[in-house]
């Protein structure tokens, strides 16, 4: 019986022995404690204790700070410092820890970043902008740019003003039965319908004029001479000149020999089409001259251009 006794008392203190060593009492005595602390393992062989968060994790990327919510109050964690426009990532092609990468930088107006698969961003500084002009491309034929275009019209390469080559253009004239407009082949400026006017016997006057622009034009017209019941007229002579009342040289010069004097005359002539070139705005008159005596005579015009090229 006593046995019994002694061996129930060494395991009932054994049991009291073993519950201390794991559930201490004593960690629920704040004594020797400072606000913040936490309960802290010190490993399997020897009792927790009270002890403080760290103050700063080092190996971690850059950052302001992470401040962490206790019940005591907070703690603020203080991340390593890395370089600049660096982002914590995994650019590698396989699984892997994120570390620092080094972003590229990208600030003109024509750069975007561009991820591919196992490197990580780089910079790509071809991308085109609506406010840029086709020059931040790179050289294009006419073919290529043909390529692009859906409605052209035509083939080979494209044609400026200035001494273009053109080979076998099919060339469609106006259709629509309107005048061609200004500048254009073709182009037929309103008639200058001239007035009445008096001669005075073998002198030049100006019938009518025209002013034209700058290109290759035909100019023709027609004249109308008319003497009175007296009139007697030799020589009836036209031409179109740019220098006022003026005839032009021959072989330009129209003349007209009614072989003898005639009374009462009115003769109308038609003045075939005469090439004119001008560089610049240029006024062409109708010059009308007779030689007649007696009495008096008159001229009436009508000074005609088509544009030719």
């Amino acid at each position: 019986m006593k046995r019994l006794i002694v061996a129930t008392t060494f395991a009932f203190l054994s049991l009291v022995a073993t519950a201390t060593t794991l559930s201490p009492i004593q960690m629920l005595n704040p004594a020797g404690s400072t606000s913040g602390q936490v309960i802290t393992s010190t490993g399997a062989s020897s009792a927790p204790g009270w002890s403080s968060l760290p103050a700063s994790v080092t190996g971690l990327v850059a950052g302001t700070g992470i401040g962490v919510s206790g019940a005591t109050g907070n703690v603020t964690v203080s991340l390593a410092n890395t370089a600049a426009n660096t982002v914590l990532a995994n650019a590698t092609g396989s699984s892997a820890a994120p570390a620092a990468f080094s972003m590229p930088s990208c600030s003109t107006s024509s750069s975007a970043l561009q991820y591919t698969s196992g490197t990580g961003f780089t910079c790509y500084t071809s991308s085109a902008t609506t406010t840029g002009t086709l020059a931040q491309f790179a050289a294009t034929t006419s073919a290529q740019l043909a390529g692009v275009i859906s409605d052209e019209t035509g083939s080979g390469a494209l044609v400026y003003s200035v001494s273009p080559t053109i080979t076998t253009p099919n060339i469609i004239g106006v259709s629509s039965g309107t005048a061609a407009p200004a500048g254009s082949v073709a182009e037929y400026p309103t008639p200058a319908v001239g007035t009445t006017v008096s001669l005075t016997s073998a002198t030049p006057a100006n019938c009518t004029s025209m002013s034209l622009t700058a290109g290759d034009w035909d100019v023709f017209g027609s004249i109308m001479f008319n003497g009175n019941a007296t009139t007697s007229t030799s020589v009836h002579m036209a031409g179109f000149s740019t220098t006022s009342a003026t005839l032009p040289a021959a072989p330009y010069l129209g003349e007209f020999y009614n072989g003898s004097s005639s009374i009462n005359e009115s003769i109308g002539v038609a003045i075939p089409p005469l090439q004119k070139l001008f560089s610049a705005t240029t006024t062409v008159y109708l010059v009308a001259q007779a030689t007649f005596t007696t009495s008096t005579e008159t001229a009436t015009c009508v000074l005609q251009a088509r544009r030719r090229h």
